[in-house]
């Protein structure tokens, strides 16, 4: 286990995401993709004086945190390697992708959730499959959901399917970017392989800005790409901490990066 604890004032989550714009009819969405606005992060690495490389956890706030992982990296000079021991190729974050500038996915309470994680089990499609063909959608949506002041609206509009138009939508309301894959915490050992094999929790004080991370992993993890650090006495360790950025490696340097701090067993 390591536990981190550092000062934020901002809890920076919303890494591509939508916002209201109108309400007036239809509800309507604008996709927000800022080139300044990333998500908070953390780097642990530790030396592999055999690999001659640094095993990387990197945890991010939302696109790995909010699923309850960090991932797993192998880093020589630039970019980063992602560890790739496994049998199930798994996605912790998936991008919510835009339909002609809608999200395709709100979570099940539409406008009434204000959370900034979209988890797949609490995902509700944009599309209403009673009134169309929906042969190419993966989800499907109950017929209960059709109806007057329920969740579907049930005109055509321009040849595209509908949107919902639940009351209580406001502008500027938010809906995130990213889905999350809640059920990962449910995967074995073998499935989630080397790169996921690091669970993480979280907690931000926004009363005081301070975030507290806890990081766990095996020590011998058996797998070829992470480090055995059941056979050593000590290991040396770099952290860094990204506030809403995603650049490692600045520059070229290791700027923002600490000093080396050796972890004994």
């Amino acid at each position: 286990y390591i536990r981190l604890q550092w000062d934020d004032t901002s809890f920076n989550v919303w890494k591509e995401h939508y916002v209201v714009v109108d309400v007036g009819g239809l509800v309507d969405f604008d996709p927000v993709s800022d080139l300044e606005q990333s998500e908070d992060q953390l780097f642990v690495m530790f030396k592999d004086t055999v690999g001659m490389c640094w095993d990387t956890w990197n945890w991010r706030a939302l696109t790995t945190g909010a699923g309850g992982f960090a991932e797993g990296f192998n880093f020589v000079d630039s970019p980063l390697v992602p560890d790739d021991t496994g049998s199930k190729r798994v996605e912790i974050a998936l991008e919510n992708q835009s339909v002609s500038g809608d999200p395709t996915y709100v979570h099940l309470d539409t406008s009434e959730f204000n959370g900034f994680a979209l988890y797949m089990s609490e995902k509700l499609h944009r599309l209403n499959d009673s009134w169309f063909d929906t042969t190419d959608i993966i989800d499907t949506i109950d017929t209960q959901y059709v109806g007057e002041d329920t969740i579907y609206d049930t005109i055509w509009v321009l040849d595209e399917r509908t949107w919902p138009i639940t009351s209580g939508w406001t502008v500027g309301q938010r809906v995130p970017g990213w889905l999350i894959e809640d059920g990962a915490q449910f995967f074995t050992e073998d499935e989630l392989g080397s790169r996921w094999d690091t669970r993480a929790v979280m907690d931000f004080d926004s009363t005081d800005g301070v975030y507290t991370v806890v990081l766990k992993r095996k020590l011998a993890t058996g797998y070829d790409d992470d480090l055995d650090m059941a056979t050593l006495d000590s290991v040396m360790t770099r952290v860094v901490i990204l506030n809403n950025s995603s650049e490692l490696y600045r520059a070229d340097t290791w700027r923002g990066v600490s000093k080396d701090i050796w972890l004994v067993f």
